[in-house]
This record gives structure tokens, C-alpha cells and sequence, in this order.
């Protein structure tokens, strides 16, 4: 004690303590008013479960650094895809099986049809009679043949190119467009619909489209299918015909398909 203070005697109160401080928090944590001080600040209500908080304008460091690796990665893959179309394939799901050509075999189909007239030596598309028929169809320099095949109760048309096409579907349309041009000039030969997209089991590595025709052998009246097919190195076209009728839909599809094996070869 003191000597200026004199003891406090025996029962006197002692003066109540001042009023005690919250503890002071920690750096950047909200600070509250002491109690009696005004109302105290008001508060964020609690996130739920999972929730992200929000962030602040213009986005957190993590976040902008997110942004441009997502970017990058959209680029890579649209330089990526470029080069990817120019050397593989154009998103049909064809594989590019390298250069082939077509031949003229001596016979076709098992037999049935056998190679006449005409041996099927190929000839520069612009040179040929099917230079309409293949025009646009395949790059510069493509060569076309068209043997003569012929059988006692059938009937099949067989030409065809080839050279380099850097999208079969396209070369595909192009074809079936210059067929339509081609159709537009003949008064016996109607085509009727739009071509339609075919499958055959027997195909592989190739699209085809077959049209319904009228009149499309010798000016018959019967219905026929076209059917041509397109990858990325040969064009053709095939039409069939039987002596006790017509072939459905799925039938010529699966002769082009056969011819196509048949005719198909490698290099150039």
C-alpha cells in the first residue's frame, strides 16, 4: 500500500473493478464493439453445406489462372483438330487406308457378270465420258474407268474413279449432285427422293447413298437403285437390275459393296 492511501478498515467495500475487454482477435479477423457500445456490426449469414463463398470483382488469382489454362486448352485442341483434319480424317469415322485404285476384273460377283467390250483401261477424268459425272468429285488428276460387264439375266452399270479426296462425304453429295445434273438433260430416267445414307455389312471404310431411279437401265421403266459410294480414294457408282425384277434398298447396297471389294486395290 501506499503511504499517501490509508488502508481501507474492516467491512468497507471495495470500489467494483472496471469493466472487463474481449479479447483482441487475430489479424484481418472482424472486430466487435465492446458490450454497451451500440449494436453490435451485422454479420454475414452462414453458408450452407458445400457452398462457395463469393469472390471479390474480378475474380481470384486462382480463378484467373484457371481461366487461362481452360483457354489454352481450347486453342491447343482447335490447332489440334486443324491438323488432325488435314491428316486423318473428316469426322465420318473413316480411317484413310492409304492410295488405291480401281481395276477392271475379267468377271464380277461370283461369276455372274463377265468383262466385255470395253477392258476398263483407265482414262483422265476430263478426257473421259464421265468427265460430268466426276467433276469436283476428286483432286486434280484423277482417272476414271468404265468396263462393259454383261450376263444372261442381269443387268449391272460399274464406273468409277480414282485419285484423292480429302473429305469422302463431300465427294459423296458432289457426286450425287452432278448425277442429278447429269438426270436433268435425260427424258427417260427420273430420279425420285433424295438419296439415302447405307450401311451395308459388307462395306468397310467407305460411305454410300443409294437413290431410287426410274428408267435408269436402257430406259426401262422398273424402279432401281444408284448406289455410290465414296472414301478417301475412289468414287463409283453401281446399278443393278435382275431378270425377275428389281433388287430392294438393302440388296443393291450390298452388290455395290461386293463390287467395291471386288474392284478395289491398292497404290496408284
Amino acid at each position: 500500500m501506499s503511504q499517501d492511501q490509508p488502508e481501507p478498515y474492516y467491512g468497507q467495500q471495495q470500489p467494483p473493478p472496471p469493466p472487463e475487454m474481449p479479447p483482441t482477435q487475430g489479424y484481418g479477423y472482424p472486430q466487435q464493439a465492446p458490450a454497451g457500445y451500440g449494436p453490435p456490426p451485422p454479420q454475414a449469414p452462414p453458408l450452407p453445406y458445400g457452398a462457395v463463398p463469393p469472390q471479390p470483382a474480378g475474380g481470384s488469382p486462382s480463378s484467373k489462372r484457371t481461366g487461362a489454362i481452360v483457354g489454352a486448352v481450347l486453342v491447343l485442341a482447335a490447332i489440334g483438330g486443324g491438323v488432325w483434319y488435314l491428316t486423318s480424317d473428316d469426322g465420318s469415322g473413316l480411317a484413310d487406308d492409304g492410295p488405291h485404285k480401281l481395276t477392271a476384273p475379267v468377271s464380277l460377283l461370283d461369276g455372274d457378270f463377265k468383262r466385255s467390250g470395253n477392258d476398263g483401261e483407265p482414262d483422265p477424268v476430263e478426257d473421259s465420258g464421265s468427265s460430268n459425272l466426276f467433276s469436283g468429285v476428286l483432286s486434280p488428276g484423277a482417272q476414271v474407268i468404265n468396263p462393259d460387264y454383261t450376263s444372261s439375266s442381269k443387268d449391272l452399270i460399274f464406273v468409277g474413279a480414282y485419285g484423292e479426296s480429302k473429305d469422302p462425304a463431300k465427294s459423296l453429295d458432289t457426286f450425287f449432285g452432278n448425277v442429278k445434273k447429269e438426270v436433268a438433260d435425260e427424258d427417260d430416267v427420273e430420279l425420285i427422293g433424295a438419296p439415302e445414307n447405307v450401311s451395308p455389312a459388307n462395306l468397310d471404310g467407305a460411305l454410300m447413298k443409294c437413290q431410287k431411279a426410274k428408267g435408269a437401265l436402257s430406259g426401262d421403266e422398273e424402279l432401281n437403285y444408284i448406289c455410290a459410294w465414296a472414301d478417301y480414294s475412289t468414287v463409283a457408282l453401281v446399278i443393278a437390275n435382275k431378270e425377275s425384277g428389281t433388287y430392294s434398298l438393302e440388296e443393291a447396297a450390298r452388290i455395290a459393296a461386293d463390287v467395291r471389294k471386288e474392284t478395289r486395290a491398292e497404290g496408284q
